[in-house]
């Protein structure tokens, strides 16, 4: 079969991109697949992870197979490998001839080049005609679907670009009839569903709103701007979140509430809450503002993992902080402050205080540390001090947000660092940020950023989580009913009618005391 390649120049921010308009049968999924293959022969997956992506995108093809204007989404644990199994979806779209691919790649814009990354790597030289739309871009795929050519488009989660592709569909409506259009929505349970807000005036609000004692809850304008899309295009939409309790308890009877779910299987090498309940030395308990502890730790075994020439040297230490832009200046001057501090005061004799209130509780640190050769791990000590005073970094809207190849690296922040982002290396994580009243379990679950595939070459063993009582006490009752979510409301891999586990889901979580499902409910 002839192939029609055509190159596009300059019509996205000057990049170049390209179109094919013959689909062929299984092309896109099939290399998808090769780069998968090529990732586990280098070792950065194991040979079962294939398989249990075989088995999630089989069950994948199965609803995209059956195109209907409706709803579903896709659930898979925090940090499991959701990201092959949205693009090996696209893939698979792409492969049953869909016209139009929306693919909502996260709500800011770290989450969104990292996505990027993916695709670009999955799609190069594949010939798809690739779409990107950042916040500066004018959306235009009307020619295109003139010439019957299929578009896929990867766009920032925010009201501006949704307002720029509902108005493209608008325009291309005629076009788009009997097209096959696709939403994917990564992060669905994230600013798509509505939040509850005070309203001294409910006599005045619209039927979108339902009311919860003096509160009504009220659709976000991207769940209004997604849901214009869907029902002006007849489009499917397919969400994606490791945490579905906001979507799944909301009003059933609105378009976004998923009539199905689909689980996806986790690899044995997967990190989540489960694995790390069993092996809770990884956590530590300290007080609300005792930072030292945690960049102690960083710096001791930083260091070690150098001296033993670890496979990689560019780790990270997060600090998960409240939202305010001035709390997250104070928390990165009292870092800085401390770790000039140590800089000065800094000798062997103190270092090995250091290492000793570090390793205390650690059998397998102390192994490692009695047979070090002191002076050099102390040389490199001091090297790794002034490298973690040069990216002390607070991750938020106002600052250039990237890991860094080559530098130990303390990243202070809220959202940015608490949802969907991975950090490959994450050495320390702090959470001391916590409520009176009960945690939402969706935040909590997302801010564990050290769930994921820590298992290569132990380095978990190396992980320390620092958190106060509090956080440690929401994160056991979470891991009960993230286990009940998981292994007995969702017994099934496709559970075709989703309202009976409503109440369910419900009632298990009113047991607890120090946490709830999420603050839409």
């Amino acid at each position: 079969m002839t192939k029609k390649i055509k190159e596009i120049q300059g019509f996205i921010d000057n990049k170049t991109i390209y179109n094919l308009d013959v689909g062929l049968n299984n092309y896109f999924i099939n290399n998808f697949y090769n780069k998968i293959i090529e990732d586990i022969n280098n070792n950065k997956y194991d040979r079962k992870y294939f398989s249990q992506l075989q088995n999630n995108l089989n069950r994948i093809n199965v609803e995209l197979k059956d195109y209907k204007h409706e709803s579903a989404i896709i659930v898979g644990e925090v940090q499991s490998g959701k990201t092959n199994n949205i693009i090996g979806a696209v893939c698979q779209a792409m492969d049953l001839n869909y016209d139009l691919i929306i693919l909502l790649g996260g709500t800011n814009n770290n989450l969104l080049e990292q996505f990027k990354a993916r695709m670009y790597n999955t799609f190069e030289n594949r010939k798809s005609y690739f779409k990107l739309e950042t916040s500066h871009s004018e959306i235009e795929f009307s020619n295109h679907m003139k010439n019957n050519e299929r578009v896929i488009i990867l766009s920032l989660k925010e009201d501006d670009n949704l307002e720029k592709i509902y108005r493209e569909i608008e325009f291309s409506e005629d076009l788009l009839k009997n097209k096959k259009i696709l939403l994917i929505d990564d992060e669905c349970d994230y600013a798509t569903v509505g939040k509850y807000k005070k309203s001294p005036n409910i006599n005045n609000e619209s039927n979108h709103k339902y009311f919860k004692r003096n509160y009504i809850l009220k659709w976000t304008k991207i769940y209004e701007l997604i849901n214009n899309i869907l029902i002006k295009s007849s489009g499917k939409y397919l969400g994606i979140t490791a945490t579905p309790y906001a979507n799944i308890i909301a009003k059933h009877n609105n378009f976004l509430w998923p009539r199905k779910i689909l689980k996806l299987e986790s690899s044995e090498n997967y990190t989540g809450i489960d694995f790390f309940k069993k092996n809770s030395y990884c956590y530590k308990i300290i007080e609300k503002k005792d930072i030292q502890s945690a960049v102690k730790y960083f710096l001791v075994v930083s260091s070690i993992l150098k001296y033993i020439k670890y496979k990689f040297n560019n780790f990270q230490m997060l600090i998960n902080c409240d939202s305010k832009n001035s709390g997250q200046e104070s928390i990165k001057s009292s870092v800085t402050n401390l770790i000039n501090h140590l800089n000065k005061i800094m000798n062997i004799k103190i270092f090995k205080t250091i290492i000793d209130e570090v390793i205390e509780d650690g059998a397998f640190l102390k192994t490692l540390v009695i047979n070090c050769n002191i002076q050099e791990l102390y040389d490199i000590a001091k090297k790794n001090l002034a490298d973690m005073f040069e990216n002390i970094d607070i991750w938020n809207q106002n600052y250039e947000n990237k890991i860094k190849e080559s530098n130990l690296q303390i990243i202070i922040g809220s959202t940015l660092i608490s949802r969907g982002y991975t950090f490959p290396n994450l050495l320390v994580e702090v959470i001391t940020l916590s409520r009176q009243q009960k945690q939402p379990i969706d935040t909590l679950l997302q801010r564990a950023r050290w769930f994921g595939y820590r298992k290569d070459n132990n380095f978990y063993k190396f992980m320390k989580i620092f958190m106060t009582q509090q956080v440690y006490k929401n994160y056991e009752e979470a891991y009960f009913v993230n286990y009940n979510l998981y292994n007995n409301i969702l017994s099934e891999y496709v559970i075709e009618n989703s309202i009976n586990i409503i109440e369910k889901i419900k009632d298990y979580a009113k047991t607890y005391k120090t946490i709830k499902l999420t603050d839409k409910e």
